[in-house]
């Protein structure tokens, strides 16, 4: 059964781990991929910073969502939910709680550097 406008629009999806919690809403249907562009009102409205993307990276492990940045025209970047490859919905950030004592960017540059 394909799920409703009104059932898309209050889908709430949670992440938790050891980084923090990350509560977000979907705001538009699930569309092709390739129709999600920055052009889209529910975009331009749900932008955030990179500080912010680092944060989502780090406690989603982008585990089924998509960072979209939106370089060099603003510096700012969205989020996309995948129901599958290709299939998207936008999302706005209801909450999010980063849990460490380093920036994002020094935690992933430690990650990065543990790596190998």
């Amino acid at each position: 059964m394909k799920p409703t406008w009104k059932s898309i629009m209050s889908q709430v999806v949670n992440f938790q781990n050891e980084f923090g919690s990350l509560q977000i809403s979907l705001v538009t249907d699930f569309m092709s991929v390739g129709k999600i562009t920055r052009d889209i009102p529910e975009v331009s409205a749900n932008m955030f910073s990179i500080e912010t993307a680092e944060q989502i990276a780090l406690i989603t492990d982008n585990k089924n969502v998509q960072i979209c940045m939106c370089f060099p025209l603003n510096g700012l970047g969205y989020l996309v939910y995948h129901r599958n490859g290709r299939e998207a919905a936008v999302c706005k950030i209801d909450s999010i709680t980063y849990s460490c004592t380093v920036s994002p960017a020094e935690q992933i540059a430690m990650m990065a550097h543990n790596r190998f």
